[in-house]
């Protein structure tokens, strides 16, 4: 059995735990990064491709569509949970204490406040 010669330190290979870390260069971070379907940035995570991404961003996280406008599920910043299909969904608002059920854009369910 041949012998196994270790270049890692002639190619400064680094360790797993490191390989991530981005090297600070004073005045200057790198802005973003996208590698396959993963996308980092400051402000924005996102993984996957199309209409099949789990993204999170200061609007909150979202999954099922690129853009958090545009996804069926939902929770912003604030803690309010969003998921629809179709023409239906649910509504689950811990700020205003209640929870929805629509279809489109017409409460059929409360539960909660009614805000009157």
């Amino acid at each position: 059995m041949p012998k196994i010669k270790d270049l890692s330190p002639k190619f400064k290979i680094p360790i797993a735990e490191r390989e991530l870390e981005v090297p600070f260069v004073a005045g200057a971070l790198p802005l973003g990064e996208r590698m396959g379907g993963l996308q980092m940035y400051s402000n924005v995570f996102k993984r996957g491709y199309g209409d099949k991404v789990f993204g999170s961003s200061e609007e909150g996280i979202w999954l099922g569509a690129a853009d958090f406008v545009n996804a069926p599920f939902t929770v912003d910043m604030q803690g309010r949970i969003f998921s629809k299909s179709g023409n239906g969904g649910v509504t689950i608002d811990g700020v205003n204490v209640r929870i929805t059920l629509h279809d489109g854009t017409v409460p059929r369910g409360l539960w909660g406040d009614d805000g009157n």
